[in-house]
């Protein structure tokens, strides 16, 4: 690396720990990705699994953390040995690939990363476009007849302009503005089931439905990874992080609020709403101006959650087009055009559920609980080595500062024997599960699957 690198990278890092995330800004994104959708679809899904599904939300959100603190530990560990992976930073996930497994591997990552976060945008814009459909026909008594296909167009376009804004670290009041939305919908949904909605004289009690115990662990798997998916998005996040060491600790504030407001709401639609309860909790409640308020809220989140969720696909393809990280036309050109593709997709999308099911199985498992412990594995061993070589050249440790900081590094990659096992058993559970919860979402939706025609059949009728 020649000078002017090293100087560009030493400025890049001054600027970050002055400008960077706090802890508590960091937590909020996470709580930003995970949105609504945790107190919104997952009490339903849940509560039909049973007592089951308090270990299973434990174990799978356990792993995540896990996993995600994993991939913050490969970049620190990267870093050490190799500076020159901070000019990376517009797609880290893929940079570690190939700092693991070469440029075949990154590709695929790469793939499996763009296609998993354009997918995953896409039920935000679905159910944020339906919501909005709802409360124009209940608040204006009927006479706002705007279907949700034409809704979709209209949030798409809305939404341009936040999306037009840089990395995590540029867009925290929007974060903040997103957090206090999810606050603010948890105690609109919580208010409306304990003061307005009664209880119904005709209630069924809860868990009596036989479910044999794989279909409650794939269907488990795949709402509950794809709810809680942080693993694209959080390496940008841990990036503009002030202390990059910390981030474990925004990941548990962010999972434990999150899930913490999700077990509250389930508790109690258990108690209030039995077996009404539906997987959509908003169409449970009795129709009230709160209810109108927390509809609203939930487009308004969902669409601001979009800015981060995505941007990691947007910093991917930007640094592909050799576009520059400042503020340009040609983002916003970019940006732009690939919100238009989203909003083509969604309305040739018959239901928005069929894209969750699949995404959670086959996009996002991998992603969460496969190449995290690979990748962290492979480069742990590969930078002891390095460590190694460089600890030989200075012999002298009294001599050389590198050294020294070397000989602390390797202390601090050597793991034990039962770390080396716990990530083969994530690795061994990621795979059969992703293989048997994609088999399982595809046979089950060809076998039930009713066919509603697009948005886009309308539009070409």
């Amino acid at each position: 690396m020649d000078l002017s690198e090293k100087t560009a990278l030493i400025s890049s890092e001054s600027i970050r720990k002055r400008t960077g995330l706090s802890v508590a800004y960091a937590t909020m994104c996470i709580v930003d990705v995970f949105g609504v959708f945790p107190l919104v679809a997952l009490p339903y899904a849940i509560i039909k699994c049973g007592f089951l599904g308090i270990p299973l939300i434990i174990l799978i959100c356990g792993l995540q953390i896990y996993t995600a603190i994993l991939l913050g530990r490969c970049w620190l560990l990267m870093e050490d040995v190799d500076p020159s992976i901070r000019s990376k930073r517009r797609y880290p996930y893929s940079a570690l690939a190939q700092a693991a497994y070469g440029k075949t591997v990154a590709a695929f990552i790469t793939f499996l990363v763009n296609i998993g976060i354009f997918s995953a945008s896409i039920p935000n814009l679905i159910v944020a476009s339906q919501n909005l459909q709802l409360l124009g026909e209940n608040v204006g008594g009927g006479s706002v007849k705007i279907s949700y296909c034409s809704w979709i167009i209209i949030v798409g376009v809305a939404i341009c302009p936040f999306l037009w804004l840089g990395s995590p670290k540029d867009i925290k009041h929007l974060s903040t503005l997103s957090g206090i939305i999810v606050l603010s919908v948890f105690g609109l949904i919580l208010f409306n089931m304990l003061i307005v909605t009664q209880e119904t004289s005709d209630k069924r009690p809860l868990f009596t439905e036989n479910f044999s115990l794989w279909e409650i662990l794939l269907s488990a798997y795949g709402m509950l990874t794809f709810q809680f998916d942080i693993h694209p998005t959080i390496l940008n996040i841990h990036l503009d992080m002030k202390n990059r060491k910390s981030i474990g600790k925004a990941l548990i504030g962010a999972y434990s609020v999150t899930i913490a407001l999700f077990g509250i709401i389930a508790i109690v639609a258990t108690i209030v709403l039995g077996d009404n309860l539906q997987p959509s909790i908003l169409e449970s409640l009795t129709i009230t101006n709160s209810l109108h308020v927390a509809a609203f809220l939930v487009a308004i989140q969902l669409c601001t959650s979009s800015a981060i969720c995505n941007n990691s696909l947007y910093q991917q393809i930007e640094e592909s087009l050799g576009i520059s990280k400042d503020f340009t036309w040609k983002r916003c050109v970019v940006r732009t055009l690939l919100t238009i593709i989203t909003i083509i997709v969604s309305e040739s999308v018959p239901r928005f559920d069929l894209v969750m099911s699949f995404v959670g199985a086959a996009l996002t498992g991998p992603l969460a609980f496969i190449f995290p412990p690979l990748f962290y594995l492979r480069i742990a061993r590969k930078t002891c080595s390095q460590q190694s070589v460089l600890i030989m050249t200075h012999p002298f440790r009294n001599e050389s500062p590198l050294a020294e900081k070397n000989i602390t590094i390797n202390q601090e990659k050597d793991k034990s024997t039962c770390e080396i096992y716990f990530c083969v058993v994530i690795v061994i559970i990621g795979l059969l599960m992703t293989g048997l919860s994609t088999y399982h979402n595809f046979v089950t939706n060809i076998q039930y699957l009713t066919f509603s025609p697009p948005c886009i059949y309308n539009f070409t009728t």
